[in-house]
């Protein structure tokens, strides 16, 4: 569901694509996740979109997540 993909921002380096899919899991099926990653580092460039099998399932995740604590960081998450 394209209506069901999640942006997420203000994400830590320590963040990685399978942590992502861990935490997102818990509010439905997790389609995609896509980590922004700095290849001269191999770390994250702190932001991510998380695609989500339903858009009720994503909206779920925004009301849960956004503004929460990930990693010690305030995280932004949105539709």
């Amino acid at each position: 569901d394209k209506d069901a993909v999640l942006r997420l921002r203000n994400l830590t380096r320590n963040v990685t694509a399978e942590h992502l899919r861990e935490i997102f899991g818990y509010y439905g099926e997790v389609v995609k996740v896509d980590l922004a990653v700095d290849s001269a580092v191999g770390l994250s460039k702190g932001t991510a979109t998380v695609e989500m099998a339903k858009r009720q399932q994503a909206e779920e995740a925004v009301r849960h997540m956004d503004g929460g604590q990930l990693d010690s960081n305030r995280v932004g998450v949105s539709l």
